[in-house]
């Protein structure tokens, strides 16, 4: 189990940092796109102080149409019409859908679980990661076809929300390589971790949960059973915070461009739309 371990942290590492090399070779050609603005256009008309909504521009128009309100797809409508002509039989076929497909997750959990073990879990840090958040999918998208009809139909406007995806696509870069260099160092490592995450999982247990549940068992079971309750309930809540931040930190893109303005900026984005290395005019 211990070099299933050490070998799963160091192909989930590599897996990470050769997708990172792989996405920076395209931030490259995005870093051309950005420049590109700066000689088409006069950046210092952009207002980066979050006062000014930007609308009327070709990214804006995508947003709407890809983002905010997407078309369904083809599996989408075919449901949707289903519904509509019979709502109770289709309700009972995705009743019978998911039962079957949650009982056949269940079980492939269960057999990936005895296969790989702690393993496992690392698999699964590095798909997710790979994949990344929806706002990495969309910063994405919005670049290569912005890049695709550059510069005709793009106005200086569009330049807010290019340089919010493309920082967007950075930052996921970063992360990405950071986590898979961290994995591969501490690889050597794996026969400890499994000793050591449940070391740690007891002792915060035992000092959050059991021991102050002990003290109150002897005045009152009923205080026992809702100080447990209310703990596991708040530990889950924080985790499901700190995923939550995480997620909005790493996928700025969604969120800044639906509220159509600068405000979300980073400070080196404002700092590069107020002082660009050069200043022309369309």
């Amino acid at each position: 189990m211990t070099m299933e371990v050490a070998m799963a942290l160091f192909l989930t590492g590599c897996y990470l940092v050769i997708l990172a090399m792989w996405r920076k070779r395209k931030l490259t050609s995005y870093s051309r796109l950005l420049a590109h603005f700066d000689d088409y256009f006069n950046l210092d008309k952009l207002d980066a102080s979050g006062n000014t909504e930007y609308t009327e521009c070709f990214s804006h128009r995508w947003v709407m149409k890809e983002i905010t309100t997407p078309e369904p797809g083809r599996l989408t409508s075919i449901f949707q019409e289903h519904m509509k002509d019979n709502a109770l039989f289709g309700s009972l076929w995705v009743g019978f859908i998911l039962a079957a497909s949650s009982m056949i997750l269940v079980l492939l959990l269960l057999g990936a679980i005895r296969a790989l073990g702690f393993a496992l879990p690392i698999f699964a840090v590095g798909i997710i990661m790979s994949f990344g958040s929806s706002s990495l999918k969309e910063s994405e998208q919005l670049l290569n076809t912005v890049q695709s009809v550059f510069p005709s139909g793009i106005a200086v406007e569009d330049y807010l929300y290019v340089k919010i995806a493309y920082d967007t696509l950075e930052r996921w870069v970063i992360l990405s390589g950071v986590v898979g260099g961290g994995l591969m160092l501490v690889s050597p490592f794996g026969e400890y971790i499994p000793t050591l995450a449940a070391f740690i999982i007891a002792q915060v247990a035992r000092f959050i949960l059991w021991a102050p549940a002990l003290f109150l068992l002897k005045y009152s079971v009923v205080l026992t059973i809702l100080y447990l309750g209310l703990g596991v309930i708040l530990i889950s809540h924080v985790i499901i915070s700190a995923s939550r931040i995480m997620v909005a930190k790493l996928g700025g893109f969604r969120k800044s461009v639906i509220n159509n303005s600068a405000q979300n900026f980073s400070e080196d984005t404002v700092q590069e739309i107020e002082n660009p290395s050069k200043k022309k005019h369309k």
